[in-house]
């Protein structure tokens, strides 16, 4: 009997993880990215999450309930065939800290210099979500630390194992009051339980 209720689950998640992200979704792809349009980032193991400059410190970068609020906004610039991520907060890119590029290494913003630690390149996953490369060491990507889905989690970088926690989407499609529409977390909560 339990083999059967855990092939059941297996089947189950096969079949949720095998469909495509819905036309009501409002996630784009890279292709779809025009210059200077505002998104969010949206981690696939955090349900109503999404990436987040820290209030505080307005350096530290880490996941946080959607809000809509400009500090959950970005920009990405192109660069050869990597992207810069620009906080509408501060105006200031991404980064891995230090430039030290070595798994758990945490990401920040600081002003843009054109250095490598501020480069990024997107990988399409099958899922339509991104894993999100150092230009520094191509085998590291964003990771939310720890797999943890609480507010105030911070994000480095990390050996890729393509877990969600590593999964993100870009959200182009904002409510008035700068919220994810409602559609867009209902497919995101199809992330969370990978």
């Amino acid at each position: 009997m339990k083999k059967r209720i855990t092939a059941l689950f297996i089947a189950l998640l096969l079949v949720a993880f095998s469909l495509p992200i819905s036309a009501n979704a409002a996630s784009v792809t890279v292709d779809e990215i025009k210059p200077n349009v505002v998104l969010s980032i949206v981690p696939c193991n955090a349900t109503d999450a999404s990436v987040d400059l820290n209030g505080e410190n307005l350096k530290d970068i880490q996941i946080y309930t959607s809000k809509g609020v400009d500090n959950q906004m970005w920009l990405l610039g192109k660069v050869g065939d990597y992207y810069t991520i620009k906080s509408k907060k501060t105006q200031d890119v991404i980064e891995v800290k230090d430039g030290n590029a070595v798994a758990d290494q945490m990401i920040e913003v600081n002003a843009y210099d054109g250095s490598d630690k501020q480069l990024w390149r997107l990988e399409k996953m099958d899922d339509g979500s991104y894993s999100i490369h150092s230009k520094l060491d191509d085998s590291l990507v964003w990771d939310v630390q720890g797999e943890n889905t609480s507010n105030g989690t911070r994000i480095m970088i990390h050996a890729q194992h393509k877990k969600s926690n590593q999964k993100f989407l870009f959200i182009n499609d904002v409510g008035s009051a700068g919220s994810v529409r409602r559609s867009e977390r209902q497919q995101r909560n199809r992330f969370a339980a990978v």
